[in-house]
């Protein structure tokens, strides 16, 4: 992993303090510089309602902020890598993290999430979903835990799909692997869809198309292992069933720390459409969410 440059995006609650952990142990073991940001963001005003002067509430924002930063830094001021603070004026906190990882070529990006859920999600969506679909590098989002410390990474879960950034993502596990001391889960999850126009004797046989499709599914998921897993020692699993419900339900069971996995990288107008494995396991991971995209074709 060639990390340089480390974004850290902070709101300064509880899973963003946690995720700072995360940023921290990246940024000394890849001894990379630590970007810090806070984004202040200030939407256009109804000219009709009065309100006190938005520039005047942003510049005590700003200090608030600065004050915040200091007392976050304090304990880490030692540590052997660079770490570059900044608070930015924007429109929208996606919107400054995206533009700043691309300003600032960052290789990495590093966040909490809270994962709020209903029909407030549904119509504004997640700055770390945002993040996680259109950042320019990989990103681990971090929810909130009872714990607060940085748990070992003794468990990895890769769910695979077969896809180019699906095998960019069991590269980067490999990786991991190597720098924690951890165990890989390769998962792949056949979809359990059932269609009632079938007639009666393939629904009759539905059962058996399944783990037929299970059986060799699991054979690609050997080979795939073989070819791109760095030569280690990779549990293979097979289920039937929901993407992101299986993938959810794996991690849970095998008390996995980080789970890792390609996306696609789609654009806004059809995530908010159709959705995206990768943003609903971002919403309801138990551990971290590592995602990444393949590099694009030259």
């Amino acid at each position: 992993m060639n990390i340089k440059r480390i974004l850290f995006p902070t709101d300064f609650s509880p899973c963003a303090n946690q995720a700072f952990t995360h940023a921290l142990f990246h940024a000394e073991a890849h001894d990379a510089e630590l970007h810090i940001v806070h984004s202040v963001t200030w939407r256009d005003r109804d000219p009709t309602v009065r309100m006190p002067d938005p520039d005047t509430i942003t510049e005590e924002m700003e200090q608030a902020q600065r004050v915040l930063v200091a007392e976050h830094l304090e304990p880490h001021k030692d540590k052997p890598f660079t770490i570059i603070e900044k608070t930015i004026r924007g429109s929208s906190t996606a919107e400054v993290i995206l533009e700043y990882a691309k300003l600032h070529e960052i290789d990495f990006i590093v966040m909490g999430n809270h994962g709020r859920k209903g029909m407030r999600r549904f119509f504004l969506g997640s700055v770390a979903e945002a993040v996680a679909r259109l950042a320019p590098c990989p990103v681990m989002t971090v929810h909130e835990d009872e714990r607060g410390d940085l748990r070992p990474i003794r468990r990895i879960l890769a769910p695979t799909d077969f896809s180019e950034s699906a095998k960019h993502a069991l590269r980067r596990a490999v990786e991991m692997a190597e720098l924690h001391g951890s165990r890989i889960t390769l998962l792949h999850v056949v979809q359990d869809f059932y269609y009632p126009g079938w007639p009666d004797t393939e629904i009759a046989n539905y059962p058996e198309i399944l783990e037929n499709m299970r059986k060799r599914r699991l054979d690609a998921l050997e080979e795939f292992a073989d070819k791109f897993g760095g030569g280690l020692p990779i549990e293979k699993r097979v289920e039937i069933g929901g993407a992101y419900h299986k993938i959810i339900a794996v991690a849970v069971e095998s008390e996995t720390d980080l789970i890792l996995m390609g996306s696609q990288g789609r654009n806004a107008l059809t995530s908010i459409a159709l959705g995206s494995v990768a943003e609903r396991v971002i919403r309801q991971a138990p551990c971290p969410v590592y995602v990444i995209k393949a590099p694009p074709k030259k």
